[in-house]
C-alpha cells in the first residue's frame, strides 16, 4: 500500500495532522496485515463451503406431500417422523402454499462429534443447495421432537424466502411465525409503545391506528424524521447521535440545532437517516401476522403467501379483515393483556392443604409419636 493511499485513508478516518512517515509506515503495516487476515479468512470459508458438498446418492429418499428429504438410512424413520409431523401440522393453514417447498431438498445425516474420550452420535438438519453445499447446517441430537422442530423451522424459512422482497423486509424476519403470540409478547409490545423514542408509538398506544400503522410499517413513510418525531424529541436524538464517535456531527449545527432551529436538527437527522431505528421492534409485525393467521382460520397462511400484493395486502388476504380492523384488535390486545399471575390458585391451594392433612395423619399414625 503507498503512502499516499495510507495517508488518504488517515484523512477519511478524521486523524490528526501532519503524521510523521514511521507513524504512515506503520498503519500501512497494520492494514496490510488486516487485509491478509481477511484473505486468509475468505480462503478458509471457500474451503469449508467445498468440504461440505457430499454425495446423496447412497441416501434414502424421504418424501411427505411437497417435502423432500434426504436421509442417511439409519435415520430414515426419524426424518420421516419429523416430515410427517410438520407437513400434518402445517396443511391447514398453508394448503397449496406448501407446493413451494417441491424446488428444495433438506438433508438428515449422523455426525460423530468428539466429546472427551468418546464420540458421540448427533443429527444434521440442513437445506441443500444446487451445488450440493449445505445451507445453515443445524446440529442436533437424535430425537424425534427436536428433529421435528428443526424441520419445522426450516420450512418456515424456506416459504418466507420464496415471497418477495417486500413482504420479507417488512417482516424483518427469517421466518415466517409457527405459532400464536404469548401474553409476555403482548406485554413487552405494550412496553414497545410505551417507551419508544418517538411519539408516534405513543399516539398508537392512545389509540390513534393512522399512527399504529406508521408504528408498524403498513404506512411507508416518506420523511420519518418528521413523521415519527415531535420536535424536542429531534433535537434529544440530535444530541445523543453529537455524543457517538462514530457519528460525524456538523458542530456549528448541532450548536444552532439546541438553540431551538428545528429545521437544523431535522436536516442534521436528514444526514443521519441510517441511525434512526424503527419506532417499535420489528418484532411487533410478527405479532399482528399472528394475528391476522389467527383470524382468519384455517387457510389464512396459503391465502397470505399465495396473494400478490403489498404487506398490507397479505394480512387483510390471510384474516379476511380490513387492515384497520387487524391493526385494532392488535391494539387491544396489546393494550389489554396482562401477565399471567403467578399468584396460588385455589385448586393448588387446595390440593396442598390436602396433602399436609394426609401427611399430618399418616405422622400422627406413626408409633413414634405414641
Amino acid at each position: 500500500m503507498s503512502s499516499a493511499r495510507a495517508l488518504a485513508l488517515l484523512i477519511a478516518l478524521g486523524l490528526p495532522q501532519p503524521i510523521a512517515a514511521q507513524k504512515i509506515r506503520m498503519y500501512e503495516q497494520r492494514l496490510d496485515s488486516l487485509a491478509a487476515a481477511q484473505r486468509f479468512a475468505a480462503a478458509a470459508r471457500q474451503a469449508y463451503e467445498l468440504a461440505q458438498r457430499r454425495d446423496y446418492t447412497r441416501f434414502d429418499s424421504v418424501v411427505v406431500g411437497p417435502m423432500r428429504i434426504r436421509a442417511t438410512p439409519a435415520l430414515n424413520s426419524l426424518a420421516q417422523s419429523g416430515a410427517d409431523s410438520v407437513v400434518a401440522s402445517l396443511k391447514p393453514q398453508y394448503g397449496r402454499a406448501l407446493d413451494a417447498l417441491v424446488g428444495h431438498v433438506f438433508v438428515v445425516r449422523d455426525e460423530q462429534v468428539r466429546e472427551g474420550d468418546r464420540n458421540a452420535s448427533y443429527v444434521v438438519i440442513a437445506e441443500v443447495a444446487a451445488d450440493g453445499r449445505e445451507l445453515e447446517p443445524q446440529v442436533v441430537v437424535p430425537e424425534v421432537g427436536i428433529v421435528r422442530n428443526v424441520l419445522l423451522s426450516k420450512t418456515l424459512r424456506t416459504l418466507l424466502a420464496n415471497t418477495d422482497s417486500a413482504f420479507v423486509n417488512w417482516l424483518h424476519s427469517t421466518s415466517l411465525p409457527s405459532d400464536t403470540a404469548s401474553s409476555q409478547a403482548w406485554l413487552q409490545a405494550r412496553i414497545d409503545l410505551l417507551s419508544s423514542y418517538a411519539i408516534v408509538s405513543r399516539h398508537c398506544y392512545e389509540g390513534d391506528l393512522a399512527a399504529c400503522r406508521v408504528a408498524l410499517g403498513l404506512t411507508p413513510s416518506r420523511d420519518p424524521v418528521m413523521d415519527w418525531l415531535s420536535a424536542a424529541e429531534r433535537r434529544q436524538i440530535v444530541h445523543q447521535l453529537d455524543d457517538r464517535y462514530w457519528v460525524r456531527m456538523d458542530r456549528e449545527a448541532a450548536r444552532i440545532c439546541y438553540g431551538g432551529s428545528d429545521s437544523t436538527c431535522a436536516a442534521l437527522l436528514h444526514a443521519s437517516r441510517e441511525f434512526l431505528p424503527d419506532p417499535i421492534a420489528t418484532l411487533r409485525r410478527s405479532e399482528l401476522f399472528q394475528l391476522a393467521m389467527v383470524s382468519g382460520g384455517p387457510g389464512a397462511m396459503e391465502r397470505a403467501l399465495l396473494t400478490r400484493g403489498t404487506p398490507e395486502q397479505r394480512l387483510v388476504a390471510a384474516a379476511r379483515l380490513p387492515a384497520d380492523s387487524i391493526v385494532r384488535r392488535w391494539l387491544t390486545l396489546v393494550r389489554d393483556v396482562r401477565k399471567p399471575s403467578e399468584d396460588m390458585s385455589p385448586i393448588v391451594a387446595a390440593t396442598s392443604m390436602g396433602w399436609i392433612l394426609f401427611c399430618g395423619a399418616l405422622a400422627y399414625r406413626s408409633s413414634r409419636w405414641r
